[in-house]
């Protein structure tokens, strides 16, 4: 095996509660193309998130987990992903 790359993706998403936004518990995901060498492979290294490597895509999921509508969250991930071939 070859590492043919690096990359480094920031995920962010803020949450600001309120009962005309997006109610607690329901899960949000945000994606990026990864932008790959063409025939290589990619590994996403993080933990306390979910990430999945789909083609060329990179995916951040995550899930709401206020008690009440009205707090806000703020969620940050940074993930470091290796091509390989």
């Amino acid at each position: 095996m070859q590492v043919v790359g690096f990359k480094t993706f920031l995920f962010g998403y803020t949450h600001f509660g309120g009962t005309n936004n997006l109610p607690p518990g329901r899960p949000e995901s945000q994606s990026v193309t990864l932008g790959m060498p063409e025939g290589a492979k990619a590994f996403a290294a993080i933990a306390r998130a979910s990430l999945d490597v789909l083609g060329d895509k990179l995916t951040c999921g995550m899930r709401l987990t206020a008690e009440t509508e009205d707090n806000s969250c703020l969620v940050h991930v940074r993930s470091n992903v290796l091509f390989i071939k």
